[in-house]
């Protein structure tokens, strides 16, 4: 069941809020089912020489930084045509996809990452390009 997507409402909603919620399923029924499978394999244990794994940087977090490797269906979801229009008339047309990583967050009730700000910013730069976060 895929909705159709209007590409200047959520453009608006991105503009105005900064957040917009995809009014349709990227993964559904068995595809979601593979991907919940094969990630949870995958933060099952920690890389080690060369045997795909999670990343250990901290002791609550179990970090995956090649996330678009662990299922083809995750790399789909990213490059769904209506995602790409989407974020192109965000970001720009020389958009690309550029990092995709995931974690695994233990259960714990410390503050371990405390609230942070993902911006970045190169000087020599006259302005901070525009980033789009798929979640």
């Amino acid at each position: 069941m895929n909705t159709p997507i209007d590409p200047d409402a959520l453009l608006a909603t991105l503009e105005r809020d900064g957040v917009v919620r995809l009014p349709l399923p990227l993964l559904g029924g068995a595809a979601l089912e593979r991907v919940q499978s094969e990630w949870a394999a995958r933060v099952a244990h920690i890389q080690h020489n060369g045997q795909a794994g999670y990343e250990a940087r901290d002791p609550f977090r179990r970090i995956v930084h090649d996330a678009l490797t662990v299922s083809p269906d995750l790399t789909r979801a990213a490059l769904h045509p209506s995602i790409v229009e989407v974020v192109r008339r965000y970001v720009g047309a020389d958009a690309a996809l550029t990092e995709a990583k995931g974690w695994r967050t233990m259960p714990t009730e410390l503050d371990f990452h405390g609230w942070h700000n993902d911006a970045w910013y190169d000087p020599d730069l006259d302005h901070v390009p525009r980033q789009l976060k798929l979640a």
